[in-house]
């Protein structure tokens, strides 16, 4: 008889279960009864436009290497099948990622 739900899922779905309620039981420790201080306002809607910013602009970068295909990513298309496409997406991430990654080595 073929199980439902694989142990490994088991452990996942109690390890989750275990991080929404930590969440929500900080949620109420942590609960402003007169909203949230004005710094902290600020600190997190400035947090959320740098993660999306920063999340768009690696996604633009992504696509314009994957359209332009510079050198050694317009050769995985040669390769047969889905196997090219999927080299092509993945070489051009890797390129996105080290050209992210130069300012950081300054």
């Amino acid at each position: 008889m073929r199980q439902l739900i694989s142990p490994h899922r088991l452990w996942q779905l109690a390890i989750d279960a275990a991080i929404v309620a930590a969440a929500w039981w900080l949620a109420f420790q942590l609960r402003f009864d007169h909203g949230p201080n004005l710094i902290y306002s600020r600190l997190l809607d400035r947090t959320i436009l740098l993660v999306v910013g920063i999340k768009l602009i690696v996604f633009i970068a992504f696509r314009l290497v994957d359209i332009l295909k510079p050198w050694p990513i317009n050769r995985s298309q040669k390769l047969s099948g889905g196997l090219g496409i999927t080299i092509d997406d993945l070489l051009a991430a890797g390129f996105v990622n080290l050209i992210w990654l130069i300012p950081a080595f300054r």
